[in-house]
């Protein structure tokens, strides 16, 4: 029998190392009762050797219940090792998802206990448990933001490791080098959205603006996302005009079908009905993931029905009505209630059909809004690909900030026919074309 808690350890540590983690459970078990509580508490590798035994056998609520005890039985203080140790016991909690009845109060003065020590261990503790927690809250169809704005906010972020790592994966039977983000950056992530979902729409905004003072190099198209949030943000602050601006410039490089929805809303409040039609629908064609566009099919009725456009507007809750039928979703009990008033029944349509209908009329509408604003329009393109350059002329193929290509041709005698080279960027205007012949620039000058 171990007359001290030195003694104990040194069997338990023996026990653990041997990969004996019951045996040093049933050890200590056995004969602890020779020793003071405060005894155990005080030994700074006795019970971290005995939580770690019982994390390695998944025995995860044993060890939080024993560190709870111990620390309770010392007046409420234990030594760091004993919170990285609980720390540990946390990681294997959320890597094997057992967080039902956690104990986040804990949770964060643990967090809070490990990142103060700031030794080179803790701070590698900290940084595994948040690359998890990370994993973690993605893996979820339902995130408890204030839970997790809660964790956010007792993490020191100067402490989250800026590293990124690369990764090889298998894409389409091909290898990809990917770069991951890094922790920091994630933090970011997590914390602006938690801000959002919270309502904090000032707190989310400065958080937004902080992260690109701090993180030059993004990941995952982040440096869009934040952008995307602070203006989403905005237009919950009423700030729709800076939100438009803000949004603009996210469409020039990436035309997301959600950014274009924003962007209507932010020119339906500012009493810009066309506009905001013609963008609206833009987002309706833009992309395949309709079963998520319910919100954006009624910004198009509510748009068409300021329109007065009565046939449109009934058609685009008929749609939205449908697709949320398909997909075994609840409709809203107010628009129920407004489609029992009118004069037909949704039975009468079929979902394929209408959204056809209505894909067709939005890109033949669009198409044509498109033409005549485009035609004199001056853009900036690069030159991505030449064709001919010789006594008859130079032509290839230029494309713009949206990656789409355009055809441009210059006779031999023009004063650019010299300049342009591969990767020239130059100032273009779209030519007039006729249907079904493709898009072509008029090169202006090259920049």
């Amino acid at each position: 029998m171990a007359s001290s808690a030195s003694e104990l350890s040194y069997k338990i540590k023996n026990l653990k190392d041997k990969k004996m983690f019951l045996e040093a459970i049933d050890v200590f078990k056995n004969e602890r009762a020779n020793l003071s509580l405060c005894e155990i508490a005080n030994d700074s590798y006795l019970l971290p050797s005995v939580i770690y035994c019982m994390r390695k056998q998944g025995l995860f609520s044993v060890a939080i219940r024993c560190f709870k005890y111990f620390r309770q039985a010392n007046g409420g203080t234990l030594k760091p090792n004993h919170w990285n140790a609980l720390m540990w016991v946390y990681f294997d909690v959320f890597k094997n998802n057992k967080v039902q009845s956690l104990d986040y109060g804990l949770l964060k003065e643990c967090i809070a206990e490990v990142q103060a020590t700031k030794s080179e261990f803790s701070i590698t503790t900290l940084n595994a448990f948040f690359q998890l927690y990370i994993k973690y809250c993605k893996s979820l169809n339902n995130v408890q933001w204030q839970t997790v704005e809660g964790i956010l906010t007792v993490i020191n972020k100067d402490i989250l490791s800026t590293e990124t790592t690369k990764v090889t994966l298998q894409l389409k039977g091909k290898e990809k080098i990917m770069e991951l983000a890094s922790n920091l950056e994630e933090y970011y992530v997590l914390l602006s959205k938690s801000l959002f979902e919270n309502t904090k729409y000032d707190d989310c905004i400065s958080c937004c603006d902080e992260v690109f003072e701090i993180i030059k190099k993004m990941h995952y198209k982040n440096h869009i996302w934040f952008k995307y949030r602070k203006a989403l943000a905005m237009m919950k602050l009423l700030r729709y005009a800076e939100a438009h601006k803000l949004l603009i410039q996210i469409d020039r490089k990436e035309s997301f079908w959600f950014v274009q929805k924003a962007i209507s809303e932010c020119l339906l409040f500012d009493g810009k009905k066309q506009e905001a039609k013609n963008m609206a629908l833009q987002a309706f064609i833009n992309g395949k993931e309709m079963k998520y566009k319910g919100d954006l099919m009624l910004i198009i009725s509510e748009i068409y029905k300021q329109l007065d456009e009565v046939e449109k507007q009934q058609k685009y809750i008929i749609l939205y009505c449908l697709m949320r039928q398909s997909n075994q979703w609840k409709i809203d009990a107010n628009i129920w209630q407004w489609v029992n008033k009118q004069n037909f029944k949704l039975t009468d349509y079929k979902y394929e059909i209408l959204l056809k209908d209505l894909m067709l009329e939005a890109a033949q509408e669009t198409l044509q809004i498109n033409d005549n604003k485009d035609s004199n329009k001056e853009m900036e393109v690069v030159i991505k690909k030449i064709l001919h350059k010789n006594e008859r002329g130079l032509d290839g193929f230029a494309e713009d900030n949206r990656a789409t290509s355009y055809y441009f041709s210059l006779p031999a005698t023009h004063k650019l026919f010299s300049t342009i080279v591969l990767g020239s960027r130059c100032k273009a205007i779209l030519n007039q074309h006729e249907k079904n012949k493709k898009k072509s620039v008029r090169i202006l000058v090259v920049m």
